[in-house]
């Protein structure tokens, strides 16, 4: 992997894309969640993101955390739609709400958020995205969904997929801007056209929120090849 641009934002070119069969259906599979968003837990239970951007640290969250006790740390995209509510960069509560319907297997005891606005990610490569890999493995991850949330964060989930999917544990990514999935190609993609700090659409929408994933789940499942890209088609106004 070499950087392509000289600018301070390194775009690393892969020409080899890891990719985990994907055996475990939904219904039957253990849900690992990852995000980009900045996410961390309130009240000095954990270290805010450095709010100038290039942070390769990650923050572990027990699944069973409340929404209320979370918050966000991003320089890259406006945080007031994950203000309004996290589940739009963190959908935790709707991966338990899947679970419970039957439509996911479950969720992971574990889930971890990078902030993703990373310009030169070796930190990221050599050392945080291989032990967040590690920990979905031990714990038992049939599948991790990663959620790309600004610009540099579709390269940045794009690597941390990579890293889990090198761990022996397939990925989707979901992003916003589908020129850029296509060029960090992670192994598997899918877009939906909602604005970078919202990627499951609407805050407060469940219902949206829900079958946002179910269709994700579904198109995802359908791919036969690394490096594919599928595009879902919901607008940012509810529909």
């Amino acid at each position: 992997m070499t950087a392509a641009n000289a600018s301070p934002f390194q775009l690393v070119e892969n020409e080899f894309i890891p990719f985990t069969p994907w055996h475990v259906p939904a219904p039957e599979a253990k849900i690992a969640l990852v995000t980009t968003g900045g996410v961390y837990l309130k009240n000095g239970l954990h270290q805010p993101f450095a709010a100038e951007g290039d942070d390769q640290t990650f923050r572990e969250f027990p699944a069973v955390v409340e929404a209320d006790d979370l918050a966000v740390a991003h320089p890259g995209y406006d945080p007031a739609h994950a203000q309004a509510d996290v589940n739009v960069v963190f959908p935790l509560e709707r991966l338990h709400e899947l679970a419970q319907s039957g439509y996911v297997g479950a969720v992971a005891p574990f889930a971890y958020s990078f902030m993703g606005h990373i310009p030169e990610p070796v930190a990221l490569l050599s050392n945080y995205a291989p032990s967040v890999a590690y920990r979905l493995k031990r714990m038992g991850a049939t599948l991790a969904l990663v959620i790309a949330t600004g610009q540099y964060d579709h390269q940045t989930g794009a690597l941390v997929a990579r890293a889990i999917e090198l761990a022996g544990v397939p990925t989707i990514l979901l992003g916003t801007d589908k020129a850029l999935l296509e060029s960090v190609r992670a192994p598997r993609s899918v877009c939906v056209r909602h604005p970078a700090g919202a990627p499951l659409g609407n805050p407060g929408n469940v219902g949206k929120h829900q079958y946002l994933l179910r269709e994700l789940f579904d198109a995802a499942w359908q791919f036969e090849a690394p490096g594919l890209v599928a595009e879902l088609p919901f607008a940012w106004n509810g529909q």
